[in-house]
């Protein structure tokens, strides 16, 4: 509750910050940057997959006091009728914990915020 409340000086050990996005949608849906993705994996075994159940984690940026990575994860099938969830987690890792006050923290989430859609939203168009 003290961690959203932006009006506390109180400060916060802070060691990750994350934006998770979590969806379900038919393949029609799917955005085409994550269905090549899963259509590379079918073609891998030769197109006769019911399932599929993926974890990738992938290094962004790796610089001396902090780093980004994100996890995604998709498991579903490949009918047409079948849901596929999809699940991907930007994290920014400090190498070292710091401390913040709520306005601090408030900064950072506001900055890297955009920096993390823009990830989400080419990972839908271009792909992995």
């Amino acid at each position: 509750k003290e961690l959203c409340d932006f009006s506390s000086d109180k400060k916060h050990i802070v060691s990750r910050i994350g934006f998770v996005i979590n969806a379900s949608m038919k393949k029609a849906e799917i955005p085409p940057g994550i269905t090549s993705l899963l259509d590379a994996q079918n073609n891998i075994w030769g197109n006769n997959l019911d399932s599929y159940n993926l974890k990738i984690t992938r290094n962004l940026e790796d610089e001396d006091s902090y780093s980004i990575k994100c996890h995604h994860k998709f498991k579903g099938g490949y009918s047409d009728n079948d849901l596929t969830e999809i699940e991907l987690d930007y994290q920014y890792f400090l190498k070292e914990e710091k401390s913040y006050n709520a306005k601090q923290l408030e900064k950072i989430i506001n900055d890297k915020m955009p920096l993390a859609l823009s990830y989400f939203k080419d990972i839908g168009v271009k792909g992995i």
